[in-house]
């Protein structure tokens, strides 16, 4: 079961109610303040309660999911209108619907399994892969959440998962819906098409200054410098403390001995497996062996070639039939076996090369072992240096101050807005955690010492804003080449769409194509100044094209065959006009494994939404709108 529960994390099953789990500890920084501050629940289903902590922390999980996807930590007011509120409602009455129907069924987990479990989630791992309890304790803290409700939500998201692979593991979707979406997914089209781009005009525009003045004042939005704060940050992991020159010989030898097996290659042998009808047949063989007949030749007899019997090389431990891997291993380089009796059915076995036992040196592994042991060492040594940095702080000590006490090198960004950015709009790349710490930083107050941020499971980043420099509006004198270059951009990109738009007028009115281009772009003489009607190659919905973009191959699947449409191109203010002059129906199913797994989820998922909905008509549901304002109001 086990087994089932960590293959499910990657699953829909983990997309949709993973939320509940905090394993990960992918939050905005929930403090011990918010947890503890809370009573009471949110949601009750039946006998089963959601509490106040259950939904801060799936709030600020999803909140921290989409505002790393904007490089910044998004406003309450903007996860609103992204819907986020209804959706952790969403979540969590449906978590708690399939929790109230688990203990119903009397589902559970033992003690043991929960503990192998928990000891397995890499989040609690040390630095050489072991279950470190430190590690869950400063976890939990970082969180602001007791150990006792960790257990409590980790075994309650194990319980559930059951329930959802039991549904899950056998949905199947229909042959005829394959079939379909196979027909849907293949269907090809030809198109003529025309790619009208800026670069076509006569001439670019010039802006007067009125025309500059104008564009900046109606677009000032776009012309204002973000709030920037000066940050002193000091990391702290493993390999910031890991001193390999602190370990001595005795301790690498010792260390070597306890890997030894992971240094060693064991003997290998490429072998030779000839199927036999019988034993009497392989008696045959041999005889004919003794007598001084080629192997080769009485293969070629059999109609087999050695490449046919050639099985692979191995070493004896990864054969899968043991009577086979004795024999083999009991041989001498071309000696042929006599008759074994194999798995499925006798052989006869021949070694045709034999790579040694080896085993590498301390000398050419010294220096791995020297680097994974001071590693260890500094692990074990991180959270002493995490508390004396804090006992310095608390002593009275400004955040560098703190550090240089504790042997660590304060770091200062001088000026950074809250996308990791700086002045100059280059990012900052190489500042851990970044997203959660800017997160935090730009809630943070000048001077506040602040709790400092987990990197991962193997570390700390303190922060400390030692000054902000607020949003501003741009002055037009600082931003006019900019303003001048978006007016030309915007006024070129309005005439493209107008020729565009002729143009597909004069298609719809029943012109053909080369005709109704014809004129579209005179210059000056006269003459054409234009691009060339193409012809594309059969595409799919799905295919990509040099000149074609995604929007004109999605437009161009919307219309009906001979009909015409405009989208936007690949290059900045161009505009496509295409025609569907072909339409090629999908020629047999050529949906595989995977697209049949990937629809096959998608029918588990819309079975659970059918069971969820089924069950929650039958349970009553109780939701407490005042517990959830509250909460809400303890989230910064």
């Amino acid at each position: 079961m086990l087994t089932l529960l960590r293959k499910s994390v990657g699953t829909w099953v983990a997309k949709i109610f993973i939320l509940l789990l905090v394993a990960s500890f992918g939050v905005w920084g929930v403090s011990g303040a918010i947890i503890g501050g809370l009573s009471g629940s949110v949601i009750q289903v039946g006998k089963t309660l959601v509490s106040p902590n259950d939904y801060v922390l799936a709030y600020e999980r999803a909140r921290y999911g989409l505002s790393r996807q904007f490089g910044r930590l998004l406003t309450r007011e903007e996860i609103r209108a992204f819907g986020i509120d209804a959706n952790v409602m969403t979540q969590l009455l449906s978590g708690a619907v399939l929790d109230e129907s688990a203990r119903k069924m009397g589902l559970g987990l033992s003690d043991k399994n929960l503990a192998s479990l928990i000891g397995e989630d890499e989040t609690f791992q040390d630095a050489s892969g072991n279950f470190d309890r430190r590690v869950l304790t400063q976890q939990l803290r970082q969180l602001g959440m007791s150990e006792s409700d960790y257990v409590e939500n980790r075994q309650a998201v194990a319980v559930r998962n059951q329930l959802l692979e039991g549904i899950s593991s056998n949905a199947k979707t229909p042959q005829a819906f394959i079939d379909a979406y196979d027909s849907y997914r293949n269907e090809k089209r030809v198109f003529e098409y025309v790619v009208l781009s800026p670069d076509l005009l006569m001439q670019s525009p010039s802006p007067t200054p009125q025309d500059i003045s104008s564009h900046y004042d109606e677009n000032k939005t776009d012309y204002v410098a973000p709030e920037y704060r000066k940050i002193i940050v000091v990391k702290l992991e493993a390999e910031d403390i890991s001193d390999p020159d602190s370990i001595t010989a005795e301790e690498v030898a010792e260390e070597y001995e306890a890997r030894k097996s992971g240094f060693t290659v064991e003997e290998k042998r490429s072998i030779q497996q000839l199927a036999l009808d019988d034993d009497a047949q392989g008696k045959e063989i041999l005889k004919r062996l003794a007598d001084g007949e080629l192997f080769v030749n009485i293969l070629q007899e059999l109609g087999k070639t050695e490449e046919e019997v050639n099985i692979g090389e191995y070493a004896k431990k990864d054969l899968p039939d043991a009577n086979v891997g004795e024999a083999a291993f009991a041989l001498k380089l071309n000696e042929m076996s006599d008759v074994v009796e194999g798995v499925f059915g006798p052989v006869l076995l021949r070694v045709t090369q034999i790579s040694d036992k080896s085993v590498k040196p301390l000398s050419e592994v010294e220096d791995e072992l020297r680097k994974r042991l001071a590693l260890a060492k500094a692990s074990e040594e991180l959270f002493e240096i995490h508390d004396k940095l804090e006992d310095e702080r608390a002593a009275g000590d400004n955040l560098s101050e703190a550090a240089a006490k504790a042997q660590l090198t304060p770091r200062t960004l001088e000026k950074i807005d809250a996308g990791g950015r700086d002045e100059k709009g280059n990012a900052v790349t190489d500042l851990p955690e970044s997203t959660k710490l800017l997160g935090e930083a730009f809630k943070t107050a000048e001077g506040v010492e602040a709790d400092p941020v987990s990197i991962g499971n193997s570390g700390f980043i303190w922060y400390e804003v030692k000054e902000v420099f607020p949003e501003r509006q741009k002055k037009l004198e600082e931003v006019k080449d900019e303003v001048s270059r978006n007016w030309v951009e915007q006024t070129t990109a309005s005439s493209v769409e107008k020729i565009a738009s002729d143009l597909l007028s004069r298609l719809n009115s029943g012109e053909e194509f080369a005709a109704a281009y014809n004129g579209i772009l005179p210059d000056a003489d006269g003459e054409q100044n234009k691009g060339k009607i193409e012809k594309s190659a059969e595409l799919s919905r799905e295919d990509t094209s040099d000149d074609l973009s995604t929007a004109a191959i999605k437009t161009g699947f919307a219309i009906a065959g001979q009909k015409t449409a405009m989208a936007v191109g690949n290059k900045k203010g161009s505009h496509i006009v295409l025609k569907v002059v072909d339409i090629i129906g999908s020629e047999g199913n050529s949906a595989g494994p995977d697209e049949i797994t990937r629809l096959d989820n998608a029918v588990a998922d819309d079975l659970l939404s059918q069971l969820i909905g089924d069950l929650r008509g039958k349970e009553t549901v109780t939701i407490d709108q005042n517990a959830i304002i509250a909460a809400q109001n303890l989230i910064r």
